[in-house]
């Protein structure tokens, strides 16, 4: 256990045990339906009576749950950002949304978001049979480092990849860690593609992004970003596969979007039987894909894989040992293993990373761990 871990966690808990963020909830942010607002106030009517004191009291097997499940992680963080981050990331784990607002979701968010959006939004959308079937994609226009580009995806991305909250960036003291020119880039769990195209907009003529989506209909939308974007096209694959630690493995796979969920878990369990619209998926190694394009390099592999983070590292793991590429992997998805057993498996490697921690979302989906060879 982490002593100071243990502290700080503590310390937080009382400071936030008294807070009310009537704003801070999810259906609230995404969908501006107040039905979140409301549940938080029936809660906060639920507690008000209650002490503090007594709140954390009732509270003091979750507290130990979280002092538990990241104690390691809080231990091997290079700097103070990633540990206050990991704190405020358990507290919310523990408080829940009424006690617990971070960063990403300030007083001018929402205000920023939809100006963005309206700003970029293309006026021939309203007729389009792809932003009608999918009803949160929009097409948008944009112009970055003097280049245009066009693509489907959800206004959230927009205003993470606008603002200093940017997805897959990892601003530090020294070098941020992100996307470089010249960069061969692994991206797993590419989504609809629009993750890659701004990959390939960092990564220039001179670098290359390999995608890995198995979901159908992120495909489709996948394909048609890389048509609307030619130039950026021909630095792009896409392989229709997922990833994990074993060739020409299937798994059943739950459709959801960007949320769907690989339903074997890390040690070969299979998710409940009730989960929706199911599909079958085969499975690759990203050791495979870098031996068959025969990859003079890998300098930076993004993982956002919908729970096969650890197994999708395991299948990685030559690449990670030849290459020692940045790392930018999402720990959210399955919370109970992967806080402590993804930064666990890539320390026992010993590549000489070093690890931070940023939260990119408002509530607790967005969390990734990044790794890089420590800095002189």
């Amino acid at each position: 256990m982490n002593d100071t871990f243990r502290k700080n966690l503590s310390e937080f808990l009382i400071k936030a045990i008294n807070n009310a963020y009537f704003d801070n909830h999810v259906l609230f942010y995404r969908h501006g339906d107040y039905a979140g607002i409301l549940a938080l106030i029936e809660q906060y009517e639920r507690e008000k009576n209650i002490p503090a004191s007594k709140k954390l009291s009732l509270l003091k097997e979750k507290i130990e749950h979280e002092i538990e499940n990241k104690s390691y992680l809080y231990g091997i963080l290079s700097d103070k950002k990633s540990r206050d981050t990991l704190v405020m990331v358990a507290a919310y784990s523990i408080l829940g949304p009424l006690h617990v607002k971070f960063p990403y979701y300030d007083a001018s968010s929402l205000l920023i978001r939809e100006n963005i959006f309206n700003k970029y939004r293309a006026l021939s959308e309203e007729n389009n049979a792809i932003t009608q079937k999918y009803p949160e994609i929009h097409l948008f226009n944009i112009s970055i480092a003097n280049h245009d580009v066009s693509f489907y995806g959800e206004k959230e991305f927009l205003y993470s990849h606008l603002t200093e909250k940017a997805d897959y960036t990892c601003t530090t003291e020294d070098t941020p860690l992100r996307v470089e020119k010249g960069d061969i880039v692994l991206d797993c769990g590419a989504c609809h593609g629009d993750t890659a195209l701004f990959f390939a907009l960092a990564a220039g003529s001179e670098g290359k992004v390999i995608s890995f989506e198995p979901n159908p209909d992120n495909i489709l939308l996948f394909k048609e970003n890389m048509r609307l974007n030619p130039s950026l096209a021909k630095q792009m694959s896409l392989i229709e596969h997922a990833t994990w630690h074993t060739d020409n493995t299937t798994l059943r796979f739950s459709l959801s979007g960007p949320g769907s969920t690989v339903m074997e878990s890390n040690n070969g369990t299979t998710a409940p039987e009730d989960m929706q619209n199911k599909i079958s998926i085969t499975t690759i190694t990203v050791d495979t894909v870098v031996n068959e394009h025969i990859l003079e390099n890998v300098h930076f592999i993004k993982m956002d894989v919908e729970g096969a983070e650890l197994n999708t590292l395991r299948g990685a793991k030559r690449t990670l040992e030849k290459f020692k590429p940045k790392i930018a992997v999402c720990l959210y998805h399955n919370p109970q293993e992967d806080y402590r057993a993804i930064p666990a498996f890539l320390a026992s490697l010993n590549l000489e990373y070093e690890f931070f921690l940023r939260h990119h979302y408002m509530n607790e989906w967005e969390t990734v761990l990044y790794a890089r060879v420590k800095q002189n």
